[in-house]
């Protein structure tokens, strides 16, 4: 009995010294692992916090460039913004960076990667993202020779001795706002008939401040949109929903189409004044038009029962005609109030034209085909009667010169029609239509934007006789036709580019896709 006991109790000892010294290892072993675990939590937060870190440095750096966009201002005439225009661009961001961020920073300088990649580096050294915080951010805007039209930001954080960068690309493009409008009109906009907009429409009607809102809305509303007619789009106004819904032009009674809604209280389209234009580049594109075989005289405006009928305000003009011919790369004299008739035009068509006695162009064309661009001088101010492109008939677009344009005439009174079936007789207008007035009527189909540029407010309660029509209407039928309805179809390019010779302010564009972590 005794020797069994001692046997036992020295099992239970050694049993007891096992499980002891395997709990100390587990307990080692669970202080080295909460060590680690520390150690990869800590590495952790410094990895997230330099990645926000680096995140932040490209927000201040939009920051930095929006300050910049919103100080200085420069444009450009040319299709899109040239290398020279888009090297200087950057280096006057540059120098606002430099004394705008926070901290000494050196000037922007040239660099040499090697391989033929030159271009201008600014850094920016390291920024605190807040006060007592070790995280921080430093930037580099990076433009290469070789690709002007963009640049680089990087953004590399810090916190811990970790560190994440992150980039962003910029484009320094001309402002194309304008573009994202089917119709943007300084006067009225009245939709009638088969039209149809694929996309916003905008009336700066109603914000000269030479009277108040309140006038405006009563001597005209803004748009007026036909039960028949529709907007697949917003139709933006500067006027308040109050001050033109108590007018007697209320929108409950003059909007009456379908629309995908009224934005009231808007901002004007930029510019667009007589001087952000300069067509003198299209000019030198072409050459002398040939004599005339005849003359022919018209009125304009003209009654119903054809060119010649009478009516109020009319003026006779003594038109150089010009009768199946094809002609490419033409200039048209002021003075020179041609009829073209079942005319081909190739390349550019370029009608001078001003204010001066003898000196207008009043252009009727009927029945032609237009496969180029056509393009007016810039008149110092509007009229409908002197400064005219009219068409009659059938007026087919196929214009193979330009995606951007098919008419550039500022301070023009534009008047198209087309009586031709647009099933039997395809014809689309592509990019930008300029007038003072644009008046479209009859069958048209436009893949881009008009803007009518005139601002009739100066005339005051006359200034209702002014508007941009698209859609049928009586005073607008061609002589000597019976009433007829017309299918319009507009719908904007808003990615397309303004065309040369309209001039814009260049941005600095962000292009979100173009983010990237590198490492």
């Amino acid at each position: 009995m005794t020797i069994r006991n001692r046997y036992r109790r020295g099992s239970t000892s050694l049993l007891a010294v096992f499980f002891v010294t395997l709990f100390s290892v587990l307990a080692l072993s669970f202080v080295g692992m909460s060590n680690v675990n520390v150690q990869m939590a800590n590495n952790h937060e410094h990895m997230v916090s330099a990645m926000m870190a680096a995140e932040s440095g490209l927000e201040y750096a939009d920051t930095l460039i929006a300050s910049y966009m919103e100080l200085y201002e420069a444009s450009s005439f040319d299709a899109g913004v040239s290398d020279s225009e888009a090297l200087a661009e950057f280096t006057a961001m540059a120098g606002h960076v430099q004394v705008t961020a926070a901290g000494t920073i050196p000037a922007a300088a040239a660099f040499d990667e090697g391989g033929g990649n030159t271009g201008t580096v600014l850094n920016v050294p390291a920024i605190s993202v807040k006060s007592g915080d070790t995280a921080t951010f430093s930037l580099q805007f990076k433009q290469y020779d070789d690709t002007p039209q963009e640049f680089e930001v990087t953004s590399t954080g810090t916190s811990g001795g970790l560190s994440r960068t992150v980039l962003l690309r910029y484009n320094i493009v001309k402002d194309t706002t304008l573009l994202q409008y089917a119709v943007a009109s300084r006067s009225r906009i009245i939709i009638t008939g088969d039209s149809t907009i694929e996309g916003d429409i905008m009336s700066t009607w109603g914000s000269s401040p030479e009277e108040t809102p309140e006038t405006w809305a009563d001597i005209a509303p803004p748009f007026e949109l036909a039960a028949d007619s529709t907007v697949n789009g917003t139709m933006s106004t500067v006027l308040t929903e109050q001050v033109w819904g108590d007018s007697d032009n209320s929108h409950t009674d003059v909007i009456l189409g379908t629309h995908d809604g009224l934005l009231f209280e808007q901002p004007e389209i930029p510019g667009y004044e007589t001087s952000d234009f300069d067509t003198t580049v299209y000019a030198n594109m072409t050459t002398d038009l040939p004599t005339a075989g005849s003359t022919q005289y018209e009125r304009f405006p003209h009654g119903p029962d054809g060119y010649t009928d009478w009516t109020s305000g009319a003026k006779w003009f003594a038109r150089d005609v010009y009768a199946g011919e094809t002609l490419s790369n033409v200039r048209v004299p002021a003075g020179s109030d041609a009829l073209f008739q079942n005319c081909t035009f190739e390349g550019v068509l370029y009608i001078e034209g001003s204010m001066s006695s003898g000196q207008q162009n009043n252009i009727r064309f009927e029945n032609c085909n237009f496969n180029g661009i056509i393009v007016t001088a810039v008149p110092d101010t509007f009229d409908w009667k002197d400064n005219v492109l009219y068409f009659t008939g059938g007026a087919i677009f196929n214009n193979t010169f330009s995606d951007a344009a098919t008419i550039l005439a500022p301070n023009f009174n534009v008047n198209i029609g087309n009586t031709q079936s647009l099933e039997t007789s395809p014809s689309t207008i592509k990019g930008l239509v300029v007038g003072g007035i644009v008046d479209v009527r009859g069958n048209a189909n436009f893949e881009g934007t008009i803007l009518s540029m005139y601002d009739p407010s100066p005339l005051g309660y006359s200034a209702a006789a002014y508007g941009t029509n698209a859609g049928y209407s009586d005073e607008n039928n061609e002589a000597g036709s019976v009433e007829y309805d017309g299918t319009i179809l507009i719908s904007p390019d808003p990615d397309n580019l303004l065309p040369l010779g309209v001039s814009a302010r260049i941005v600095l564009s962000r292009d979100a896709d173009s983010f990237v972590e590198l490492y």
